[in-house]
């Protein structure tokens, strides 16, 4: 296990060789003020500096406390990098879920951003009648809504054009949607009110 001693060891060495930058004694104890306040740990601190040193792009230059720190942390942008990507999959969720299931009946996702960014939308039913040409925007505000969202503030069921609110507990990966219509109920309603998605 590496401790305090076996990372002075290894930033003193990669300052001196790999970044040729003079390393004081001062510089050392500001490192590890900053290090030790942050609570990452020395074992996390030696291999965030070792990743730093192997990264392609930020790695060319000398690391500071703080690369260190969000290298173990995670950066804001990679937080950010990771939302905008489950914005994307909550969203061909929802398109899935549209496509088998419909709009006809209430919806309630696991993902309570998922909820949220189909409440900001419109909702259920507005997501499943929307045209090619408004897709795109819809898809913005979406995933504005997704990243934007506040964890544990969401709708925890979205009605279904009938305004179900009781959805059963058919599962497609994330969501629960209520059963299909049977054929007789489906049938009895005005033709005006059928659309078909």
């Amino acid at each position: 296990m590496s401790g305090p001693r076996e990372f002075a060891a290894a930033l003193s060495a990669a300052m001196r060789t790999t970044y040729r930058v003079e390393f004081t004694d001062d510089a050392m104890v500001l490192w590890f003020r900053v290090l030790e306040s942050s609570g990452i740990g020395w074992p996390s601190a030696l291999r965030a500096l070792e990743l730093h040193m192997g990264d392609t792009e930020r790695g060319r230059f000398a690391p500071t406390p703080a690369d260190l720190i969000g290298k173990v942390r995670g950066t804001k942008r990679n937080e950010r990098d990771a939302l905008e990507a489950a914005s994307m999959v909550a969203w061909g969720e929802c398109l899935d879920a549209c496509r088998r299931y419909g709009t006809f009946r209430a919806v309630s996702f696991d993902d309570p951003r998922t909820m949220t960014a189909l409440a900001a939308i419109g909702g259920w039913p507005a997501f499943g009648v929307m045209t090619d040409d408004g897709k795109p925007s819809m898809l913005a505000a979406f995933r504005r809504a997704y990243c934007g969202a506040v964890d544990g503030i969401a709708p925890a069921l979205l009605p279904g054009i009938f305004g179900d609110d009781k959805p059963a507990m058919i599962r497609t990966r994330s969501a629960t949607i209520a059963p299909a219509l049977p054929p007789a109920q489906f049938a009895a309603l005005p033709t005006n009110q059928m659309e078909v998605l």
